[in-house]
């Protein structure tokens, strides 16, 4: 496997349409909406993650202050994938870690999408981080409601007669 830091003219394209048809793919993910911050302060650190020409992962991210963050113009990002194996996500990890020890980051920190928006639900990334010593620092609380087909009536309060 291979990290490839995002270009914007070759990679755009092929970003977006993966991010599409991941499993935890979102709005905050895709290029069009990270590209809204582009007057923000910070130097792009977005990465693809190839094996055998295949985009096996993508991972947003930008570097501020010495610190390569997932991605701060967005309420959430780190790496978007298809569920894989324990031992790719694990390499992707190291992959990132060689990257920023390279640049000499001091750290890493990244806020992953909620699982509610995962197709299916998958922790083996979060095992991974974990396992090359990532700490939680910090929990967002998550919510949804369900929208279902006759959502206007269950919504409709019942008119009181005067």
């Amino acid at each position: 496997m291979e990290i490839i830091k995002y270009q914007e003219i070759e990679h755009k394209k092929v970003w977006d349409q993966f991010v599409l048809s991941a499993n935890n793919g979102t709005i905050f993910h895709l290029r069009h909406f990270l590209s809204y911050h582009k007057e923000r302060k910070f130097d792009d650190a977005s990465f693809i993650f190839f094996d055998k020409n295949n985009i096996k992962s993508v991972f947003t991210g930008a570097i501020i202050n010495n610190t390569l963050y997932s991605h701060p113009g967005a309420s959430f990002g780190g790496f978007v994938s298809n569920t894989m194996s324990f031992k790719s996500y694990s390499e992707m990890v190291t992959l990132l870690i060689n990257y920023a020890k390279t640049k000499k980051l001091e750290k890493i920190i990244i806020i992953p999408p909620p699982f509610v928006y995962y197709t299916y639900y998958n922790e083996a990334m979060e095992y991974a981080l974990y396992n090359q010593n990532f700490e939680v620092t910090e929990y967002y609380i998550s919510s949804f409601v369900p929208l279902e087909k006759d959502l206007k009536s269950k919504c409709m309060l019942e008119k009181k007669d005067t």
